[in-house]
């Protein structure tokens, strides 16, 4: 099974390299005023850095991945690139087998009924990054193209603390949106291959509110 998931993130950081040769050169000739900053810190986070366990929770209540295992790739990428990009070391997470190995063990109706803290103390976790996935449009009109977007929206809890400590604003989530851009629009055969690319687009999204990145490269 371990081997399995390693399969599964690789391959999903492989479709993220999407969008041609001209952010190779836009790497090439960024400087200081293209590096923008994390929008939350995770290290900042209360408690005993070395002895955080972060898991990443993706939400598709709405029912828009196609793939069942779909989320489960999102937040195994998700990880990936916080782990890609120093903000912490794979120890420090919560394995998306594990949070899946829990959904298997209690079922849909019984996990449903556990809060976001159940959640994270039954898996020993000490805070968890949700992510809901909101919307996922293939075919949105751009001019003479076709835009892809995808929303998510993003808090952070606090587990021992029972607390949210991102984003501050009371009752509310922090909205990233992603999008493509195509030529022509997305025809049917193309859809599956277009989801794809829309999801890899937004895991890499959600990863980068927590790491400093250079925005002018795309697979970072």
């Amino acid at each position: 099974m371990k081997t399995a998931w390693i399969h599964l993130v690789f391959g999903l950081m492989l479709v993220m390299p999407l969008t041609g040769c001209g952010h190779i050169f836009g790497a090439i000739l960024s400087s200081k005023s293209d590096i923008r900053p994390a929008v939350f810190q995770l290290e900042k986070m209360s408690g005993d850095i070395y002895r955080r366990r972060i898991l990443i929770v993706v939400d598709d209540d709405y029912h828009l991945l196609k793939q069942s295992n779909a989320k489960f790739m999102m937040g195994a990428g998700i990880q990936a690139l916080l782990i890609k990009n120093e903000t912490f070391k794979n120890e420090q997470f919560v394995s998306q087998k594990k949070l899946n190995d829990l959904i298997s063990k209690l079922g849909w109706t019984e996990y449903n009924k556990l809060s976001i803290y159940g959640i994270g103390k039954k898996l020993d976790a000490s805070h968890i990054i949700f992510v809901e996935v909101h919307s996922m449009t293939l075919n949105s009109n751009a001019g003479h193209g076709i835009r892809p977007v995808g929303m998510t929206k993003v808090r952070v809890y606090d587990v021992k603390e029972k607390k949210r400590v991102f984003p501050k604003t009371h009752n509310r989530s922090y909205p990233v949106k992603s999008q493509l851009f195509y030529d022509a629009k997305v025809t049917t055969d193309k859809r599956d291959e277009v989801g794809r690319n829309l999801l890899a687009r937004m895991t890499r999204d959600v990863a980068r509110l927590f790491y400093e990145y250079d925005y002018k490269t795309f697979e970072n």
